[in-house]
């Protein structure tokens, strides 16, 4: 059986060398990096903490949250095991100021919410540079990844960079999705407009 990665680190993908260009994955990630025989040169039960992307590899990601997983095909970058101390000792005081059964967990993310047939899961984690804020993950079940980290909102759709406006507009092919979050508390507010609606 695979085990994923300690709860102590978390993984991070560095796809290129533009600023903020990286994802992270949380605690009980499960991932594979292979070459191009398909062999498997890196992985979350290696004994290395990283690997550098020279050359065409394939890196398939099971993050605990989801049953099905991530590809990413990489040519340049870094993937990383990381120390989330931070993360985990931060996890002691937020369970002693939960007061509510939906207020949200360091590893939980919502339940479904709906609109306009779009649906969305969060995850949030601690941040490394400020322990009190929260950076998140947003996967929306139309493909969209939206990722707050520190200050910085990023999109992807089909690993393809999506076009963010303000505080957060996003724009893809199928719509706009609106996205407000507070990195204080974790709350979150979205809507999505299909197409059709926001060309009017």
């Amino acid at each position: 059986m695979n085990l994923g990665l300690a709860q102590s680190n978390y993984l991070k993908i560095t796809r290129s060398h533009t600023e903020n260009d990286f994802i992270k994955y949380p605690p009980g990630t499960e991932f594979q990096l292979k070459d191009e025989n398909d062999s498997v040169v890196f992985s979350n039960t290696s004994k290395e903490k990283s690997f550098n992307i020279n050359k065409p590899y394939t890196l398939v990601v099971n993050p605990p949250y989801k049953t099905s997983s991530n590809t990413y095909y990489l040519k340049k970058g870094k993937v990383e095991i990381k120390s989330n101390i931070a993360y985990y000792d931060t996890q002691k005081e937020h369970n002693k100021t939960k007061k509510k059964k939906e207020d949200y967990g360091m590893y939980n993310y919502d339940a479904k919410d709906f609109t306009k047939s779009l649906s969305m899961k969060k995850t949030m984690t601690p941040s490394t540079l400020n322990p009190k804020m929260y950076n998140a993950t947003f996967e929306f079940n139309n493909g969209i990844v939206a990722t707050y980290n520190d200050g910085e909102m990023t999109a992807t759709l089909n690993d393809e960079n999506l076009k963010i406006q303000g505080y957060y507009v996003i724009y893809s092919k199928d719509g706009i999705i609106k996205l407000s979050f507070r990195p204080k508390t974790g709350e979150t507010w979205w809507v999505f407009e299909p197409v059709e609606e926001s060309k009017n």
